[in-house]
């Protein structure tokens, strides 16, 4: 016979726990234990448990005084649950868990556990209705077109086709021995996304797995779930998950091909996306919008997006969006956020030209030299001409990197111009032309000398620099 577990926890779900209960008593193979947790519940979610404990001898009742979160380790109870199930009981059987607002389909153990016993999977796992709570209507679904098994190689030939189902616990059936593998060590770091860690683990350990055709699982869409609320490790969470699914790949076949790369980049820019729009909507303070911001572009994450060729026009569309915002409603004008503003947008490469919006004279910098050059460029965003001519002074003291030399001294002689400082514009007049020289660029130089000799028809170092062009 086999050992079959459901697991729920709920808190504060007395409105549908009663749903969910009944869609696991009610299922047409109805040999199993069902463990029910309250986590700290204020409303009536313990006497719902109680009550349809009292009922069926399945149920095993499982109260806490407080919520998870509140306590130090601040790890989900069932997580440690079932270590302790798994530690102490070493029978073979299968794992399964409700949410306390969502339901199976009645025949989801029987349908699943055939699927099981015929294909020998360690994990198995079913399509989901997709519904919408308020109206009860169904808003879509999600399934594979037929059976889908995997195993070796599969697991990244198929791996589009069945990511989707990584993000959630519920719907599936995990072997016990394949959760003994599992330590789930990273479950509690994440919020959003801790189902997509326990699952994507208890994957990895699988030999076999399946997706059976078909819908068993009924997910009801929350407004206030939240995957759709900001919180302080969201943006770090999103780079977490991209993490996981990649080493998961390279567990399961020892690399990240091209086309899992390609759609693992899209999962990501989904993510971002995603979390900035509800960054934006987020009653904050615009600094800590900024701060977000920050941390989302100048990550490697990021970087390796943008660098990608791929989502070209929805890459331009959603950082217009960001550079709109933090541009056009003036949000860089805040104390401390301006520097932080200028590598935003540096960090979205040469497709977002977005500094030229607010001056002509930051047009045509590369990322690089606007990065390297952003506290400069920051004075400007302010309006403050004396602070950036400081800040160009300070950095023709330093080394520059040869692929920033050329903006350097451009943006320096705007600078100048712009600060009415004629004698610092005259250095760099003069820098400039030595510098195309220097970089063969003979043509341009002796435009430039021209420009200087009508301007300083006596000056030795301009002769100096029509002779070097006329030796070489």
């Amino acid at each position: 016979m086999d050992n079959i577990v459901f697991y729920t926890q709920a808190y504060n779900a007395e409105k549908t726990l009663g749903m969910a209960i009944e869609s696991i008593l009610g299922q047409t193979f109805g040999d199993f234990v069902y463990y029910i947790f309250d986590d700290g519940s204020v409303d009536g979610t313990k006497d719902v448990i109680l009550e349809y404990a009292k009922r069926d001898s399945r149920i095993v009742a499982e109260l806490r005084d407080m919520n998870h979160k509140l306590t130090p380790e601040k790890t989900q109870y069932f997580i440690t649950h079932l270590k302790s199930l798994l530690r102490s009981d070493d029978r073979g059987g299968y794992w399964a868990i409700c949410d306390a607002d969502d339901e199976y389909k009645p025949d989801f153990l029987e349908k699943m556990l055939a699927f099981i016993k015929e294909n020998e999977l360690d994990v198995a796992a079913c399509g989901f209705d997709f519904i919408d709570v308020k109206t009860g209507t169904m808003l879509g679904d999600w399934q594979v077109k037929g059976d889908l098994l995997l195993g070796g190689g599969g697991f990244s030939d198929h791996f589009p086709q069945y990511h989707n189902i990584l993000r959630t616990m519920t719907g599936k059936l995990f072997s016990l021995s394949t959760l003994r593998k599992c330590s789930f060590a990273n479950v509690k770091e994440l919020m959003n996304g801790s189902d997509t860690v326990f699952t994507t683990e208890a994957f990895s350990h699988a030999e076999r797995a399946g997706v059976l055709a078909g819908t068993l699982y009924k997910y009801y869409y929350y407004p206030s779930s939240v995957s759709t609320a900001f919180y302080d490790k969201r943006i770090a969470s999103d780079r977490m998950l991209d993490d996981i699914a990649r080493d998961f790949l390279i567990g399961k076949s020892g690399e990240v091909n091209s086309r899992n790369d390609a759609f693992l980049n899209k999962v990501y820019f989904d993510h971002i996306e995603n979390t900035m729009g509800i960054l934006f909507k987020t009653q904050i303070p615009d600094a800590e919008k900024i701060a977000g911001l920050h941390d989302i572009f100048t990550s490697g994450h990021t970087a390796r997006l943008i660098a990608g060729e791929a989502l070209g026009e929805q890459k331009h569309l959603l950082f217009d969006k960001v550079a709109q915002w933090l541009l056009l409603s003036g949000h860089f004008a805040q104390i401390g956020a301006a520097v932080q503003v200028v590598e935003i947008l540096a960090a979205m490469g040469p497709q977002a030209a977005f500094l030229s919006d607010v001056s002509p004279m930051l047009s045509d910098l590369s990322p690089k030299a606007a990065s390297f050059m952003r506290h400069a460029i920051a004075a400007v965003l302010l309006g403050d001409m004396d602070a950036a001519l400081d800040e160009v002074m300070r950095i023709a003291g330093i080394e520059i990197p040869d692929d920033c030399s050329e903006h350097y001294l451009l943006f320096a002689q705007n600078i100048c111009a712009a600060a009415e400082y004629a004698e610092g514009w005259i250095i760099f007049q003069k820098e400039y032309a030595n510098f195309l020289i220097e970089t063969g660029r003979t043509n341009e130089a002796l435009e430039k000398i021209k420009e200087l000799e009508e301007l300083l028809p006596d000056d030795e170092e301009v002769r100096a620099f029509r002779k070097r062009t006329a030796s070489e």
